[in-house]
């Protein structure tokens, strides 16, 4: 009998596998190595589970450490736009508040206007006829904020007053 190199391959090859499997064989019937096999796969088992656990538990605390982050960052920037406002808020009123003191003492300065007879080219043959104070014509501040029916009465008043 002459054996060429592929058939010793597939005689080792078959030797082999009849050795495992009778191997196996053993290993099935034998009870103690079925419960070894029961408890390394429990034990792998637990492992993968306790892995995905921490997996999960390590997700979440770093969520929420982003949350808390995202959070504290919103409560800055809400309190730098808070003071921001604050701020621009300061200048508004200051600037009204000097506008109004200026324009309020200009009102007071210069409320009524000094008109003299002359001015008016009004010519009186007799003395007796022109009055000797001056007549002036008098601006009133209205501001901003009235109501328009006051507004109105105001106006209405001024026409009835002067003509």
């Amino acid at each position: 009998m002459v054996f060429d190199d592929a058939s010793w391959d597939t005689l080792i090859n078959d030797s082999v596998d009849k050795f495992v499997q009778r191997l196996e064989k053993e290993f099935r019937e034998d009870a103690e190595f079925r419960k070894e096999v029961l408890r390394h796969e429990r034990w792998r088992v637990t492992e993968k589970r306790e892995q995905i656990k921490r997996n999960v538990s390590e997700q979440k605390q770093e969520w929420a450490e982003k949350q808390a982050y995202a959070k504290l960052q919103r409560m800055r920037e809400l309190k730098k736009l808070k003071k921001c406002r604050k701020d621009q808020r300061k200048k508004v009123m200051k600037i009204r508040r000097q506008t109004w003191i200026a324009f309020r003492i200009f009102v007071m300065i210069f409320r009524s206007e000094i008109v003299t007879l002359d001015t008016l080219d009004i010519e009186f043959n007799n003395y007796k006829h022109a009055n000797s104070s001056p007549i002036s014509l008098e601006k009133k501040f209205v501001p901003r904020n009235k109501k328009k029916k006051k507004l109105q009465l105001c106006y209405e008043y001024r026409k009835l007053e002067h003509g």
